[in-house]
């Protein structure tokens, strides 16, 4: 239950990314303080928070892409969000 995307909405067309720079041991415990602070790891210098519609990563090398914890491929590699191409159902309460 920790706030990795604390400015991420489901419904909004954007996709959050976060990215760590090189950090050491002190500044990846500081970075975590921060983001069990509701989210406030996104303040830390050493971490990039972007939103994008559409984002691509190149390497000089191919490069292993991880997302939210799964393996999706390597580099290079595009995104796009496609906006309301997924329908949540959520059942009433009586």
């Amino acid at each position: 239950m920790l706030p990795l995307a604390p400015g991420a909405s489901l419904d909004d067309g954007w996709m959050d990314i976060g990215i760590l720079k090189k950090m050491t041991r002190r500044d990846v415990l500081k970075a975590f303080g921060m983001l069990k602070k509701e989210g406030r790891h996104v303040f830390h210098p050493r971490v990039d928070y972007h939103t994008f519609r559409t984002l691509t990563i190149e390497t000089p090398l191919p490069a292993a892409v991880n997302i939210d914890g799964e393996n999706i491929g390597s580099t290079p590699l595009t995104m796009e969000v496609l906006p309301s191409k997924v329908l949540i159902c959520v059942p009433t309460l009586e």
